[in-house]
C-alpha cells in the first residue's frame, strides 16, 4: 500500500487551486507577514539606484526631533547635578541622579 502523504496526483480528489507567486501577491505583499520583506526592498532598491549613479559609500547621520536646545539641555544638566549633590552619598537617590548625568 502507498503511504498516505505521497500520493500521484491523478488520486486526489480535489481540482487544482490557482496559485499566484508570492512575489506578484499583493495581498501578501501588504500583509503584516511580508513587513520584513518590504523594508529590504527598500534598502535594496536605495542601494541598486546608488550604485548605478556611481556613489561606492554613503554616511548616515542620526538624530531626533525630541533633542534639547542648548538652554535646556545646560538647565536639565544643571538640575542633575544638584540632584547628585544634594542626595545622600552612595544612596539609590544619588546613583539615580548620576545616571541622569
Amino acid at each position: 500500500p502507498k503511504p498516505m502523504y505521497h500520493r500521484d496526483p491523478s488520486d486526489w480528489d480535489r481540482p487544482a487551486v490557482p496559485v499566484t507567486k508570492a512575489y506578484k501577491n499583493e495581498a501578501f505583499l501588504s500583509s503584516s507577514h511580508a513587513r520584513h520583506l518590504r523594508i529590504l526592498c527598500e534598502y535594496e532598491e536605495t542601494m541598486q539606484r546608488l550604485r548605478a549613479n556611481g556613489i561606492r559609500a554613503t554616511i548616515m547621520f542620526f538624530g531626533s526631533a525630541r533633542s534639547k536646545d542648548r538652554a535646556q539641555y545646560d538647565d536639565a544638566l544643571a538640575k542633575s547635578r544638584k540632584a547628585v549633590a544634594e542626595a545622600p552619598d552612595g544612596s539609590s537617590e544619588q546613583a539615580l541622579a548620576r545616571g541622569a548625568l
